[in-house]
């Protein structure tokens, strides 16, 4: 894995967005490619099952990968030139094809969209050491907190029940 395809961790990838941003999909895959270093290489970026992501980047002249671009180790000024244009679109991809994905929960993400859809509050995540832990806040009111832990005990119907209630309290 290249330090690029880190980059795709802890995110959700939009399937929807693919084909706007210049995927073509091939049966169940997508996959972009795009001319690099005024033609010398060719960058390719394919989505797969389960949302996988890989980032290749090919040599014109031989066809052939160019595999240094892979290993991180090296360094010099052309994989340096092609590093750079590659994080480029990369980083353009990521703005625009994924949403950060903090939580690993299903329950949890579907709370966090069920808080910011019905009452337009994002989670705050207010505790430096601990990045993963994040709260819904809507007043300060200290008799009417209600604390639930996402960690697939509760039903998430439940859970939106109780969301529901501390915001009429507020």
């Amino acid at each position: 894995m290249t330090g690029i395809e880190e980059q795709f961790s802890g995110r959700k990838l939009l399937v929807k967005k693919l084909v706007p941003f210049g995927f073509t999909k091939e049966g169940p895959n997508y996959a972009l490619v795009r001319e690099i270093l005024g033609g010398q290489f060719r960058l390719e970026i394919r989505v797969g099952r389960g949302k996988k992501v890989s980032v290749k980047v090919f040599d014109n002249d031989s066809g052939e990968e160019y595999l240094l671009f892979s290993v991180l180790s090296v360094q010099g000024a052309l994989v340096g030139r092609i590093r750079k244009e590659v994080s480029a679109i990369t980083d353009k991809f990521i703005g625009e094809c994924f949403e950060t994905q903090i939580f690993k929960r299903k329950s949890a993400n579907d709370l966090i969209g069920y808080a910011e859809q019905k009452y337009g509050d994002k989670p705050e995540y207010l505790w430096e050491r601990f990045p993963q832990f994040a709260a819904i806040r809507k007043h300060e009111n200290k008799k009417s907190w209600v604390t639930v832990i996402l960690d697939g005990t509760m039903p998430l119907t439940e859970i939106k029940k109780l969301l529901d209630k501390s915001y009429t309290l507020a």
